[in-house]
């Protein structure tokens, strides 16, 4: 049997060892690879989910969300910025994906129904729990659960009840139609996700992947020039007036994407070596599984894609130099900003390539952007089933074991990274 505890009672009927329940169940979710490979979607449930157990039902609507979760300003334009409706459909796609894969049944089933950003909670009996529900087969030849019926109300009204209990039917078997249609979606290459078509040449022969960061060098400037700066007063450089740190900085942008990634990586069974900027310049990465974080810091990412389509380059501009992604094939296109550091901008672009190396036996990655926000899009765009997805459904077929390049556009809102698109690809 499955029961629903009404959304505004929930906080006063969990017991604590119902709230302790739910905690273990969105553990188990948000472990799993369907919300790994999305930190948005892994972070979305996750605070509604905490927020409801507290009783903090008024926080979760779309304002506080916006702002809570995505760095929008109180008085954003919700009807204008769709970004948190995009995000609980996203979840909602996930965890029926999740419920789908899952073969044991669990004490609760946490859901997100639509037009509310409210979870529920479902409670089976021990019984369910220990009986295992007949299976589907799925279009990937692995096996769905079917969805489990829902409890009818008690009405007094034999025939209300009949028509209650049909619909309640249909609206299971429609759940499993579409389980099973996500399961077409995501799962079409030998029983691999999209994600893992993708990544399939470093988790084909399960070698060590080393990580390079790249360096973004931090200056001091002298006291006596800093004083100088601090007063506006008129001041020229001399020898020693601005020295380099002894160790370099790394973007915080460049830290979520590796962070990111190494998580991936390691849910796959792949060994990962992060490699700090000064000891990425002392080793030599010829012959390793590398992926190259960042873009004009990263030398190693540069020279990857220094003779392809693809490139970055830079040109002085009237305001300091201009950043921006090269088309080798066709020069009049620039993909272009002038802002490099984290504060906001309303457009960037990222570069992923892939080149694969028979020779060697080795794959090159380079994951960088414009600025650290693009990196950050990028190394989650390579990870996120629904983006990859898109790209998928038009990119040349066999690209899966081809060399490829991937050009993303994202917007920026604030230091959150909006929409990420990809606008160009390269596949060889």
């Amino acid at each position: 049997m499955l029961a629903e505890v009404p959304t505004r009672e929930r906080s006063r009927t969990l017991s604590p060892e119902q709230s302790a329940a739910v905690l273990v169940e969105l553990d188990a979710i948000l472990a799993s690879p369907t919300f790994v490979a999305s930190k948005r979607c892994h972070d979305f449930l996750d605070c509604i989910v905490r927020h409801a157990l507290a009783g903090h039902y008024d926080d979760l609507n779309e304002r506080f969300l916006g702002v809570e979760l995505f760095g929008r300003k109180v008085d954003f334009d919700t009807g204008a910025d769709s970004i948190v409706r995009v995000r609980a459909s996203d979840v909602r796609r996930r965890l029926a994906q999740y419920y789908s894969e899952r073969s044991e049944s669990s004490v609760v089933t946490i859901g997100l129904s639509s037009g509310t950003y409210v979870p529920t909670f479902h409670w089976h009996t021990v019984e369910e729990v220990k009986e295992q529900a007949p299976k589907l087969p799925s279009a990937s030849g692995t096996e769905l659960p079917s969805a489990p019926l829902p409890l009818p109300q008690p009405v007094t009204d034999s025939g209300g009840r009949s028509l209650l209990r049909l619909l309640r039917i249909g609206l299971a078997l429609v759940v499993v139609m579409v389980a099973i249609m996500l399961g077409r979606h995501f799962w079409s290459v030998d029983g691999q996700s999209v994600v893992e078509q993708f990544w399939g040449p470093f988790l084909q022969n399960k070698t060590k992947v080393t990580l390079s960061l790249g360096d973004s060098h931090l200056y001091w400037l002298s006291s006596d020039l800093r004083q100088k700066v601090e007063d506006n007063q008129p001041a020229s450089v001399r020898v020693g007036d601005i020295v380099k740190a002894s160790g370099g900085g790394t973007q915080i942008g460049d830290v979520r994407g590796i962070v990111n990634l190494t998580g991936f990586l390691n849910s796959h069974g792949l060994v990962t070596q992060v490699l700090w900027p000064e000891e990425s310049r002392n080793l030599s990465l010829d012959h390793t599984n590398a992926i190259y974080i960042g873009a004009f810091n990263n030398v190693w990412a540069m020279n990857l894609n220094r003779n392809l389509r693809f490139y970055f380059d830079f040109a002085d501009g009237d305001h300091g130099p201009i950043w921006f992604i090269h088309d080798r094939q066709h020069p009049e296109k620039r993909w272009i900003t002038e802002k490099t550091t984290a504060q906001r901008n309303d457009r960037s672009y990222a570069l992923i390539t892939r080149i694969i190396d028979p020779d060697r036996k080795r794959v090159q990655m380079a994951i960088g952007g414009v600025n650290e926000f693009g990196t950050q899009a990028a190394s989650e765009f390579l990870t996120d089933s629904t983006a990859l997805s898109e790209f998928a459904r038009t990119a040349p077929r066999g690209w899966q074991n081809h060399n490829l390049q991937i050009l993303l556009e994202m917007d920026i809102s604030g230091t959150v990274v909006v929409n990420p698109k990809v606008v160009a690809v390269q596949v060889w």
